[in-house]
């Protein structure tokens, strides 16, 4: 899942939305292992205005853990938005790929 940063360049203050499910591996958090049950749903939204890169990010799945109080297995729905930095003087590539900000 990429942006093409040279259609973002093309056209300043527009707005250029990606909408994707990904396969995710299993994840550290906190000391736990989380299991990703099935894809987890991106939408992600750039535009290139005034010199600088503006990425939102947002992602929705489900998780498998670990209670640490019980022991029991739970499955709980998760969801996160950021907005993570893009430094245009650090993106050499043609594309942005968003996994690292998934």
């Amino acid at each position: 899942m990429k942006f093409d940063l040279e259609a973002l360049r093309a056209e300043p203050g527009r707005p250029f939305n990606l909408s994707r499910d990904v396969d995710l591996p299993d994840l550290e958090w906190q000391g736990e292992t989380l299991r990703v049950l099935g894809p987890v749903r991106v939408a992600a939204t750039a535009i290139y205005q005034e010199g600088e890169f503006i990425l939102k990010v947002a992602v929705r799945g489900r998780v498998r853990r670990t209670c640490s109080r019980c022991l029991v297995d739970l499955v709980e729905d998760v969801a996160g938005e950021g907005a993570p930095e893009v430094h245009p003087a650090e993106v050499e590539e043609r594309y942005l790929e968003l996994r690292p900000f998934i």
